[in-house]
């Protein structure tokens, strides 16, 4: 990777811009749904690739294709602007309805019936809960 001129904070508005040309695949196409002129959408995608130090697109036709480190920045993209989605989801919801995260860990030789008839009344009186199961060794579910 070359050297990059690193900031201290990441310019989420221009990782915006990235993430919505990726998406779309055009950049007249990005601007228009962002409403921001494609010269100024093109200028600030081109300081992101300065901060980070390499390009994110390669022209294709009449559109633009990630390179491969493009593809990974996009990644990182979607992981972003989805949490912050529900970041938003969360925050519009009534304190109090705001649904509850359980993670439980189940070892693998406990038998799966018997997982679910342990958990099913949690599902049932409390249905704003969100049960994550993971499943495996006790040491691995302990470290």
């Amino acid at each position: 990777m070359k050297e990059t001129l690193l900031t201290e904070f990441l310019n989420y508005h221009h990782l915006r811009y990235f993430w919505t040309v990726a998406k779309t695949g055009s950049l007249r196409m990005a601007s228009e749904k962002l409403k921001v002129s494609q010269p100024s959408m093109c200028t600030q995608i081109k300081l992101l690739e300065a901060s980070l130090g390499e390009s994110l697109f390669r022209p294709s036709g009449r559109s633009l294709e990630l390179t491969e480190f493009g593809q990974l920045i996009y990644g990182y993209a979607e992981e972003i602007f989805a949490l912050g989605s529900e970041i938003l989801r969360a925050t519009k919801q009534a304190p109090g309805t705001r649904a509850l995260r359980l993670h439980v860990g189940i070892v693998d030789s406990f038998p799966k019936l018997m997982s679910y008839d342990i958990l099913r009344p949690v599902l049932e009186h409390q249905p704003q809960v969100e049960l994550t199961c993971h499943e495996g060794k006790l040491a691995d579910l302990v470290s």
